[in-house]
């Protein structure tokens, strides 16, 4: 009779175990997830950031339009002109004659980046970008979504 007791405690405690482990699991793939976006799409937006402050113009968009390429300006003739967008989901950019060169890992899915050129001197831009975990389980996937102003300090 003890032996029997015994024997079902013993598979409460392992199913205890198993099941800690299998949320832990869980947890340890969502938060990995999101600190990928998040680390990629604070990045980008940094470096947006800084490219926008540093130009001497913004090309593109016009005043009061929205689109999903900058076109800044440089006195740096390697860096005239300076173009961010997207490509197959991922922010690139491109200085100069030189090639583009990606600035998000290929895990992240940038799905929006959008520039709207607010009117005014010096040139504002409101920048808009959107990323996910790329071919995520529905379960793991982590969205965000950040905004930022930037002017040039030229």
């Amino acid at each position: 009779m003890e032996i029997i007791i015994y024997t079902a405690l013993v598979g409460m405690v392992l199913t205890s175990v198993v099941y800690i482990s299998q949320i832990a699991f869980q947890v340890r793939g969502k938060t990995r997830n999101a600190l990928l976006v998040e680390e990629n799409m604070r990045y980008a937006m940094t470096l947006i950031t800084n490219y926008i402050r540093s130009a001497n113009s913004v090309e593109s968009p016009s005043a009061g339009e929205t689109s999903g390429t900058l076109n800044l300006g440089f006195s740096d003739v390697a860096k005239n002109p300076t173009i961010i967008t997207t490509a197959l989901g991922k922010i690139i950019i491109s200085e100069g004659a030189s090639d583009a060169i990606p600035i998000t890992v290929d895990d992240v899915e940038v799905t929006n980046l959008q520039f709207t050129r607010i009117s005014g001197t010096p040139a504002t831009v409101l920048i808009a970008l959107t990323g996910q975990v790329r071919n995520a389980l529905p379960k793991y996937n982590y969205t965000v979504s950040l905004q930022n102003t930037a002017v040039i300090r030229r």
